[in-house]
């Protein structure tokens, strides 16, 4: 039950009660996620989320770039897929599926881990005598733009789950939806094509095997650059640059929306 006791509106019975009544109500809550496991689906009625546009910080003007949604779950369905998440993330450090460059959304790494391996490969390089280019990429509403079917296959291939499993996260990721409340009135249900649900612990673990490819892609396509181009004038390092840019920015729209 290691999980956030958050309510939301959308529950049909308040966490704090399901909590305060949870030696009654386990057998029952632990019957309905085993269902949904065994039959490989995740019920509609989860799939909706609740979404709390929050100021970003205070000062700002009230219009639309000034807020960020925030994504409320039902409470039931979040323990479901704690369930799911705890035997994905151990069979993925089990058989070692995580990037070796993975920082984020992991046990013990950090933003922290990202730059120190970051400055010591640049001090490496300066100890060699060689250029080092840093290209710093950032995708807007990055959970947004998953397309379903490219995670799916990478599930498949790189994560090695198929049948009843794959079948639930087809489920899962199908069908989903979004309110918006303020001030305790609900907008219509807004209907989601792509993306992974913010909010929930899934997310964050889904997303980081839809981006993976890019592990593989990039280093292995500029390794033998770095070491073999001697740049020695301005305007060739501005050539491998933009040479390096363009294959970078390419390279993240394929992984995205393509099939590598």
């Amino acid at each position: 039950m290691a999980t956030p006791k958050k309510s939301c509106t959308l529950d049909p019975m308040p966490t704090p009660l399901v909590v305060g009544c949870i030696d009654i109500l386990l057998p029952v809550i632990t019957k309905i996620i085993n269902l949904s496991l065994h039959t490989g689906s995740f019920a509609d009625q989860w799939k909706c989320a609740l979404v709390h546009p929050l100021l970003k910080k205070l000062g700002l003007d009230l219009t639309f770039q000034s807020f960020r949604p925030v994504s409320n779950l039902q409470y039931i369905p979040k323990l479901t897929e704690k369930a799911v998440f705890s035997q994905t993330h151990e069979h993925m450090v089990v058989n070692e599926i995580y990037p070796d460059l993975q920082s984020s959304y992991r046990q013990h790494h950090s933003t922290e881990t990202a730059l120190l391996k970051v400055m010591n490969d640049v001090l490496l390089k300066m100890n060699s005598q060689l250029v080092t280019f840093l290209v710093l990429l950032n995708l807007s509403a990055a959970f947004d733009t998953v397309v379903h079917n490219i995670l799916l296959e990478r599930l498949r291939r790189d994560v090695g789950i198929r049948g009843k499993v794959l079948d639930w996260f087809s489920s899962y990721l199908s069908i989903r939806s979004r309110q918006v409340s303020i001030d305790g009135s609900l907008s219509r249900q807004f209907p989601l094509g792509c993306g992974v649900p913010q909010g929930s612990c899934l997310g964050p673990l889904l997303f980081v095997i839809y981006t993976s490819s890019l592990f593989l892609t990039v280093p292995r396509k500029f390794t033998v650059s770095r070491t073999t181009h001697s740049c020695t004038s301005v305007s060739e390092q501005t050539r491998i640059t933009h040479k390096m840019w363009r294959y970078v920015l390419w390279r993240s729209v394929y992984v995205t929306y393509g099939t590598g």
